[in-house]
């Protein structure tokens, strides 16, 4: 990952000892090279069309758990 300390394969990992590794910049720039994709692809189309193949808002809200807060707002509604 660009860093001083070797990005070595969880299988070599595991080989030399270690039960948990963990990869702090992996999701970080696989997200900002999709954005910054996304982005020129938005520039180049001058926009995007609601029905193109991108994940759906309602995924999205799925993933981040906003069903969770939803339940919650209705649990602790004054």
């Amino acid at each position: 990952q660009d860093g001083k300390t070797p990005c070595l394969h969880a299988d070599a990992l595991e080989q030399l000892g270690f039960k948990i590794a963990i990869y702090p910049s992996m999701l970080f720039r696989i997200a900002a090279w999709a954005m910054q994709e996304e982005l020129a692809r938005f520039k180049r189309e001058k926009g995007y069309a609601p029905d193109d193949d991108r994940m759906a808002f309602a995924e999205v809200q799925d993933i981040v758990g906003f069903p969770w807060y939803y339940e919650m707002e209705e649990k602790y509604r004054a």
